[in-house]
């Protein structure tokens, strides 16, 4: 494995784990820090941010990244929001149930902005990786099974470059 292979896969992987990492951080106790906060109504509507933004959000920020950024500057800015949205939840929640709608707004926009870098962590991710002589690379000469399945669309071009 070259230096240059190894630097760039140390670095990506940082990159998933961090970004899973600020996900699971928070998500798993929502439930726990909102009924804390007298917020226990509010609880289903937060947690049904994710997969109405999970619908929503990448049919608009797919095109713009596509097309117009550079999709690590669109995942940079796309998570520098959602931390001020996230600072800007956690300031209000103490507030009681009177701002529980206004914390299921702000979860949902903060959700909008997190849902699409599932994806674009993947763009940068096989770009990358392709591009360094990663296992689906034509150098490479190893494809492990678990790059099979993360790969999605990638599997036929990585089989197809060997």
């Amino acid at each position: 494995m070259s230096t240059a292979h190894s630097s760039t896969a140390t670095r990506l992987s940082v990159m998933m784990f961090l970004q899973f990492f600020a996900w699971g951080s928070w998500f798993v106790t929502l439930a726990l820090a909102m009924g804390n906060n007298g917020l226990e109504k509010f609880i289903g509507g937060a947690f049904e941010s994710a997969p109405i933004a999970a619908i929503i959000a990448p049919l608009f920020l797919g095109l713009v990244a596509d097309r117009l950024f550079s999709s690590e500057r669109v995942m940079g800015v796309l998570m520098l929001i959602g931390g001020g949205i996230m600072c800007a939840i956690a300031t209000i929640a103490p507030q009681g149930a009177e701002k529980g709608g206004l914390i299921v707004w702000l979860m949902i926009a903060y959700m909008l902005c997190y849902m699409p870098t599932l994806g674009l962590g993947n763009t940068i991710t096989f770009t990358h990786w392709l591009d360094c002589g990663g296992p689906c690379s034509r150098s490479g000469r190893l494809v492990r099974l678990s790059e099979h399945l993360l790969a999605g669309g990638h599997l036929q071009h990585c089989l197809g470059s060997l």
